[in-house]
Parts: structure tokens; C-alpha cells; sequence
């Protein structure tokens, strides 16, 4: 039997690098293969992140051997990239990040890679100064894993192995791609180094981290950016250049070819494709008055409240890597004087912070709602799963125990019913259910069984796309601990939770998806236990 994994040859020696086949090296292979392509190892995140770095390289994905890995659909956090100006500022950030992870990683579940034996020997020497337990692990040492304490080691050297948690570090142009021998084709070499570098960020079954101390590797670039994160708790994507023929607010803007701009454009973009904000509540070039000048506010989002159109958030930007100094002061000014601003963010693209009104750091903004539009009627429709039937409805988020019909024929839904809201639960992989509600919905009575118990969940995720279960989407569960063959069902699995469509065979129970790009969850049924069937689904259509 014959394994390999094409997008793993990392050395110049291995047979099947360079479209060589198994007869060149003397094996008349006959008989019949299987491509193994799940990926049961990292989150779909950190998955999604390493594939987008190999689809750049052609002499990867259109060789004959090469597999399309399939997600298996396992959530987690998208990969965070930090950008620093040198090695020391790099490594402060890394110990820092460490000593935080301790607090729910062991240091034995935290690896430190790097390219080369020359940055690892350094970089241990700061781990030193910060009274952080490390292991350098090279050829001369061996391998032992048992003790507790943060591995550090060359992406060749972690080959094989896994960690919950990897930081890779020195991703800059200087380390990666390298060059070994300057005899060596450029293209294969590159090529090898790219998937050196898809080696190491597919050792993280958890959590990935990225560093780079000076100008950023070319391989960073390579990386879909929708998939590399500022910061482990903000939705907000790594910087990437928008278009500009898709630049906002054109007629408003100075100088479309300035930095700054580009790093305005971004914002506004993520504003829009990630926060989910309308462009209609956002501004440029907003003035403020500021200690009796008028100032301009770089980006504003506003929400209406009364009908009243107000300020929300604030957003000051800079060039490309400027620094935030200047950029929060005047950031911070501007909030002082507006009574309704309520958020700050403050950027040069390279480095994000977030503050709230009273001027202190938080995680992240909060994103666009219905209720932030002058009128506060809340557009809704409700599918019901057993019976194939569609009911659109409005509510007033400031009485939503009452709901408005469509027409006179639905009087019988009168009656209302007040289900809990949960978030956390997964059309994909399972993540935990809270135990705490984030909201009240009412429904009507007849579109729940009589004398049953329902909950609400709001879906995470597009593995139930096909069912028409979409991120975002209300699922309406009702509670009990069967299920009929192909229903979707809410199951337990280890204290986590996840909405699938329910398969059994024989002993065995697939957790089927709804979306090609997914794989199901084979379980038995001791390993899982229902939580309940869904019956149907609240879509936001005001979105």
C-alpha cells in the first residue's frame, strides 16, 4: 500500500515531486486507489486559510496527485496575522499571547515555529526573559513531548506532529520563501516553500496565530484575506486593497489614490460585507466640532432612533503602517464632543484598536440590526418545516409580542407563544449551546405542538444551506430526545452542540449537512444525544 499527500512534498529529493510517477522509481502499480481528502485535523477555519495559500500555486493544484481537501466542517477561529517593526516587538507580543493561552491551553498544547534553526535558537531566548517553560526542539535533542512546556521547533521539524495551538513567527520576506541552493529552480523551490509553509499552518488543531517582524512574506499576500483576522474576538478581515472602481463615496473623496485611502476603502468594505451595515447609514468626511474647530470624521456609521438619524460609530484611519497615536487622540476628541457616538475604531491597517463611549479599549463593534433603521417594524418570514407552508410577518421591535399578518386569512395566529433565543449552536461543527438567552421571539401558538416545549437557536454557519437554513437564521426547536429518520435535529455531542439532518444505519448515526462543500459526522448513538427536532425557521428578511 502507497500513501503520500502531494501538497506535503516539501523536499527537493521526494520521488513524487515534479510529476514523476510510481513507474519512474520502478513500481508497476496496478489496482484500485481511493483519494482520502477529509480534513479531520484543523477547524474549517484555519483549513479554509491554508487551502487559499495552495491555490495560488498552480504546479500544486493542477498536478495529477494532487487532492482537493474536503472540509469536515469543524468550527473554530479564523488564523490572526500581527504585523511588527522588528524581532523584539514581535516576541513581546508572542510571550504575551502565550501567557494568555496558558490560561485555558496547557504549554504543552502550544507549539512556536519558524523557518529556519537560526529563529527558533533566537526566539527561545526571549521565552527565556519572560519565565515562560519552552523546549527547543531540534535533531540534537530528540523528540519528547511528555513534559509541560511550549515546544519550539522549524516548520521541516513539525511535520507529522500536531498542537492545539501554533504561532507561527518571522513570516517576512527575508525567511520565507528561501531559497537553499542557488543551483535550484526558482519555481520548484518556491513551490516547496509554500507548501513548507501549508505544512505548518495545518499542524494547529485549534488555533492558528502569524507573525512577521519587518515586510511580511509574499505568502501572506497569498492568503485569502476574508480568512486572516486582526485580532482571535473581531470580525474585522486582515487589510487587503479594494478595487477602485468599487470605491464608495467617490464624488466625496479628495484624493481616490492616496494610502489612506485605500485603508478608508477597507473599512467601509468590511462595514458593509462582514458588520452587514447599509451603505445608506454610512458617511465620509463627517464634521464634528471639536473644541470650537469644525474636524472631520474620517467614516461614520449612523442609526436612527425616533426616526432620527445620529451618529453611532466613529472611524479614523491613516496610511498604511503610520501608527495609531495620533489617530486615537483625535478619534478619542471626536466621540467627546458627539453625545450619541457610542463606538471608536481607530486604524493605519496595520494595527486595529476598538473603544467604546467611555473611551476604553474593547474587542470589537457591535453589527448593523434592523432596529438601527428609522422605521421599527421588522420584516420576517417564518417557514414551516413540516408542513412546507411560508408565513411572512412584521414586528415592532418596540412591542414584539404582537405580530402583524399579511393578510386576514391568518386571525387563528393570534395567540402567541414566548420561546427563548439561543446562540451558539452550529450548522456545521458542534460548538457549546449557552445555558443564557440573548433574546425573547414570539411566535404563534399554532405553529407549535400542543403541550410541547420550543426553543429558538440562531444558526452559526452554511452547512444547512441546502435546507434553506442560513447563518443568521431563527430555527424553532421542538424539545425531545427522538427522532425520525431525515429529520434536522439539535444534538449533543460531548457538551457541544450542532443542527444536522438526523440519518441512522444500523448502530451507526450520520449527522448529514446540507451543503456539498461539508462532510457528515459519523457517530454511534451512544456518543450523541437529541435535543430536539426543528420544526421551523424565522428568516430576517429586512437584511
Amino acid at each position: 500500500m502507497f500513501v503520500s499527500d502531494n501538497a506535503q512534498g516539501i523536499y527537493p529529493q521526494s520521488w513524487m515531486v515534479k510529476g514523476r510517477s510510481f513507474s519512474s522509481v520502478g513500481f508497476d502499480v496496478k489496482g484500485r486507489s481511493n483519494s482520502l481528502a477529509k480534513n479531520y485535523r484543523t477547524t474549517t477555519q484555519i483549513a479554509e486559510a491554508a487551502y487559499s495559500l495552495l491555490e495560488k500555486e498552480p504546479l500544486i493544484t493542477e498536478d495529477e496527485n494532487y487532492v482537493k481537501p474536503s472540509l469536515l466542517d469543524k468550527q473554530g477561529v479564523y488564523p490572526v496575522f500581527k504585523m511588527f517593526e522588528n524581532k523584539p516587538l514581535e516576541a513581546h507580543y508572542v510571550s504575551n499571547l502565550i501567557s494568555k493561552l496558558s490560561k485555558n491551553y496547557k504549554y504543552g498544547d502550544i507549539a512556536v515555529i519558524a523557518r529556519t534553526n537560526g529563529q527558533i535558537k533566537e526566539f527561545s531566548t526571549y521565552l527565556e526573559t519572560a519565565k515562560i517553560p519552552f523546549k527547543l526542539m531540534t535533531n540534537q535533542d530528540g523528540y519528547e513531548f511528555g513534559d509541560d512546556k511550549v515546544k519550539i521547533l522549524t516548520m521541516h521539524s513539525i511535520k507529522g506532529l500536531e498542537f492545539k495551538v501554533v504561532i507561527m513567527i518571522g513570516l517576512n520576506s527575508r525567511s520565507i520563501p528561501l531559497k537553499i541552493n542557488a543551483m535550484d529552480d526558482e519555481g520548484s523551490s518556491e513551490t516547496r516553500e509554500r507548501k513548507l509553509m501549508y505544512v505548518g499552518m495545518t499542524r494547529a488543531t485549534e488555533k492558528l496565530y502569524l507573525t512577521a517582524d519587518g515586510t511580511p512574506s509574499k505568502f501572506i499576500s497569498d492568503i485569502n484575506s476574508k480568512f486572516l483576522k486582526h485580532h482571535e474576538n473581531t470580525l474585522i478581515s486582515h487589510f487587503y486593497s479594494c478595487a477602485q472602481e468599487n470605491f464608495s463615496f467617490v464624488e466625496k473623496l479628495a484624493d481616490v489614490y492616496s494610502s489612506e485611502e485605500k485603508v478608508r476603502q477597507w473599512i467601509i468594505n468590511e462595514l458593509k460585507e462582514t458588520y452587514k451595515y447599509p451603505e445608506k447609514l454610512l458617511d465620509v468626511e463627517y464634521p464634528v466640532n471639536s473644541f470650537s474647530k469644525i474636524g472631520y470624521v474620517d467614516v461614520v456609521v449612523s442609526t436612527y432612533k425616533n426616526n432620527t438619524k445620529r451618529p453611532y460609530i466613529f472611524i479614523e484611519v491613516k496610511r498604511q503602517g503610520s501608527g495609531l497615536l495620533t489617530c486615537l487622540e483625535q478619534l478619542k476628541s471626536y466621540i467627546s464632543t458627539s453625545p450619541t457616538c457610542q463606538y471608536g475604531i481607530a486604524t493605519d491597517g496595520v494595527d486595529l484598536l476598538f473603544i467604546n463611549r467611555e473611551l476604553e479599549v474593547i474587542e470589537d463593534i457591535p453589527s448593523f440590526k434592523s432596529s438601527m433603521l428609522p422605521s421599527s417594524l421588522e420584516n420576517y418570514c417564518y417557514v414551516d418545516l413540516k408542513n412546507s407552508a411560508n408565513y411572512k410577518f412584521m414586528r415592532d421591535y418596540n412591542n414584539i409580542s404582537e405580530l402583524i399578518f399579511e393578510n386576514d386569512q391568518v386571525s387563528e395566529l393570534k395567540d402567541m407563544k414566548k420561546l427563548k433565543v439561543y446562540s451558539g449552536i452550529a450548522a456545521g461543527d458542534p460548538i457549546l449551546l449557552n445555558s443564557t438567552t440573548d433574546e425573547e421571539f414570539y411566535i404563534p401558538e399554532l405553529w407549535t405542538q400542543k403541550n410541547s416545549i420550543n426553543y429558538m437557536v440562531k444558526v452559526k454557519g452554511d452547512s444547512m444551506i441546502n435546507a434553506n437554513i442560513n447563518d443568521g437564521d431563527l430555527v424553532v426547536i421542538r424539545q425531545q430526545n427522538t427522532a425520525n429518520n431525515y429529520e434536522i435535529v439539535a444534538v449533543d455531542l460531548d457538551g457541544n452542540t450542532t443542527l444536522k439532518r438526523f440519518v441512522t444505519m444500523g448502530d451507526t448515526v450520520l449527522l448529514m449537512p446540507e451543503n456539498s462543500n461539508y462532510e457528515p459526522i459519523n457517530v454511534t448513538e451512544t456518543q450523541m444525544s437529541i435535543l430536539g427536532v426543528a420544526v421551523g425557521v424565522v428568516k430576517n428578511i429586512n437584511m
